[in-house]
């Protein structure tokens, strides 16, 4: 990684995060409401309903997302490109329409078959909304990254969370609808947004259809479409299984516990990731592979994907016992076990890069389809004995399998020569660091956070030593740092 890269990665990834986080942010901003004016079955309900809507984006959704920016930098010419972007915006969105009248009219007997009981009819019928919707201004958003619009992305997540926030604040807590109010104001976020992002990307692609650029989609996509349903059903049908073995209660332990695990995505994975997959394709050469990049990039990210970990489990439990209610304070228990699946599936999902690349992407669905069949097996033996902790660990030893699957696999496809060893010394030294500090009891939430911050120091301190050692990782390191805006000005 030369200079002006490492420059443009802290300079994007920033941004991205940014505007990513003000957009994921309204559910944790919400916290201390959410617990307080929802019960824990209440939360439970928002939970499976998310889980619901998501399983069905996938099957019948027709995203293609992961395939826009491939054939976008395919095409040499902008006409093409745009033919790109608008053929896939009309196939999604059309599809999706259908599947939303269909899901709307039958609105009783998806909260009948969910929740066993039609009370949440209403709900299910408006939440439906946001299949259309979220495809919409995801697209749009999508779009706004490939034309290196930063700047647009992160003010538009500002906005929009300054609306769901104060949508919630009026529905949840003014005109106490539970339930209704915050599926009401996802839904209305989510229409305003999808309408603008969409009317700016038509506006510079024009509304088009090309038969023969959607099949290249579709014949890219729907492997990725089964992938995504089998990826969909191992990290969220424990919520499923908990609250038909165990209880909503515990639903709504394990959707506040999951909270903290999404920020991982939300404040590392995600923001790069929205740089480096469109950057990615750039460097990709089957004939003169050349692998130190993808390398380099792994530990890069892996090193910020283990130091936020760390943060968040060890300031999990503080951070719930001041924001929730004390009904939800045992939610704590399932956080680590989530974070660090979150931390390997995010390794998964660069290595999947060499079948992605070499459009074998088959593979990504049958791996998916694997972990499935053992996540099932490890949340019937677990669930039942310890709830929705059970699911928590269950959910985190299907991700190191599938892991390892992806990885063993890849390395016959594009083998990116990533240094996994010493990558899983580290997560194994953090996941032993924070057990320990889990066991410590210390009852005054003062002193315990203190605790928490010097072991936290102590391992970044660790880690800064860990990379010094490795030549290419601390000069990878110190060149990105020196381009962040408060270690830049010290290191000038």
């Amino acid at each position: 990684m030369v200079e002006s890269q490492a420059k443009r990665f802290v300079k994007h990834t920033g941004i991205y995060a940014i505007g990513n986080i003000a957009r994921q942010l309204t559910g944790f901003i919400m916290l201390p409401i959410y617990t307080r004016y929802l019960t824990p079955a209440d939360y439970g309900v928002v939970g499976l309903l998310i889980f619901s809507l998501s399983l069905i984006e996938i099957i019948f959704g027709a995203r293609m997302g992961q395939a826009m920016p491939k054939f976008y930098h395919a095409e040499q010419n902008q006409e093409s490109r745009s033919e790109i972007i608008a053929t896939a915006w009309v196939l999604t969105t059309s599809i999706s329409l259908i599947t939303c009248i269909i899901l709307m009219v039958n609105g009783e007997g998806i909260s009948l078959f969910l929740f066993d009981t039609s009370q949440f009819t209403l709900a299910v019928t408006l939440f439906c909304i946001n299949l259309v919707t979220m495809g919409m201004e995801n697209y749009g958003l999508i779009y706004l990254r490939i034309r290196e619009m930063p700047i647009l992305f992160v003010s538009i997540g500002i906005i929009k969370l300054i609306i769901q926030v104060a949508l919630n604040i009026y529905l949840v807590i003014i005109q106490e609808l539970g339930v209704l109010g915050v599926v009401l104001s996802s839904v209305i976020a989510s229409s305003l947004f999808a309408l603008g992002l969409s009317l700016f990307t038509l506006h510079h692609t024009r509304l088009r259809f090309k038969v023969e650029k959607a099949k290249e989609l579709i014949i890219f996509s729907w492997p990725l479409w089964l992938a995504g349903f089998a990826a969909l059903y191992i990290g969220s049908s424990n919520r499923y299984y908990i609250g038909h073995i165990v209880s909503l209660d515990n639903v709504g332990f394990f959707e506040l516990a999951s909270k903290f695990s999404q920020i991982l995505m939300v404040l590392i994975w995600v923001p790069i990731m929205q740089y480096w997959e469109v950057e990615r394709f750039k460097y990709y050469d089957a004939a003169q592979p050349a692998p130190a990049i993808y390398r380099d990039m792994h530990k890069v990210i892996c090193i910020f994907l283990i130091s936020a970990s760390l943060a968040i489990v060890l300031f999990s439990k503080p951070a719930i016992i001041i924001m929730a209610d004390s009904a939800f304070h045992e939610a704590y228990k399932a956080v680590v076990w989530l974070v660090f699946a979150s931390l390997i599936e995010c390794m998964t999902m660069y290595t999947n890069f060499s079948f992605q690349a070499a459009s074998r992407t088959k593979i990504i669905r049958n791996n998916n389809y694997i972990t499935a069949f053992i996540v099932t097996i490890l949340y019937l033996m677990l669930i039942p004995v310890m709830g929705f902790v059970g699911a928590a660990m269950a959910l985190c030893l299907a991700r190191l399998m599938q892991f390892y699957l992806a990885y063993m696999a890849s390395k016959k496809i594009y083998d990116m020569q990533l240094d996994i060893k010493s990558i899983f010394y580290l997560i194994s030294c953090s996941f032993i660091v924070v057990i320990i500090s889990d066991q410590i009891v210390i009852h005054n939430i003062i002193y315990e956070t203190v605790f928490r911050i010097t072991v936290y120091l102590l391992s970044l301190l660790w880690l800064w030593f860990f990379i010094k050692r490795d030549v290419v990782l601390y000069e990878l390191a110190m060149r990105i740092l020196v381009h962040l805006p408060l270690v830049g000005k010290i290191a000038r």
